[in-house]
């Protein structure tokens, strides 16, 4: 089994309110798939937004549309919170400021 629609840092997008992410490897990859969830073979989307501290680590996680299993949604943030870094978000003066970002995850066999 293959994790397929992995988070590739060059494809994401993001809202006009947030940092943008870094490119710093992949945030997700096939180990990291529950395995309660691959042994029932289950898939799903979940849209997520992070809290942003202003220097860009995720200090909060929100599940905002559930894939309809827990462990694929929680596995999400988990991730997310440990892995992802974005380069700060700047107010018009130039100072780092905190932000959000907005996405969906993709979990597929």
């Amino acid at each position: 089994m293959i994790l397929t629609a992995l988070v590739a840092m060059a494809a994401m997008t993001t809202t006009p309110e947030c940092g943008k992410p870094r490119a710093n490897g992949p945030w997700v990859t096939a180990d990291d798939y529950p395995a309660d969830a691959r042994r029932r073979r289950q898939t799903g989307d979940v849209e997520f937004e992070l809290a942003l501290s202003a220097e860009g680590c995720p200090v909060g996680c929100t599940v905002v549309t559930s894939s309809g299993v827990p462990s694929l949604d929680a596995r999400t943030c988990e991730l997310m919170l440990a892995r992802a870094r974005f380069k700060p978000k700047r107010d018009e003066s130039g100072t780092a400021v905190p932000a959000t970002w907005r996405h969906v995850f993709h979990w597929r066999l």
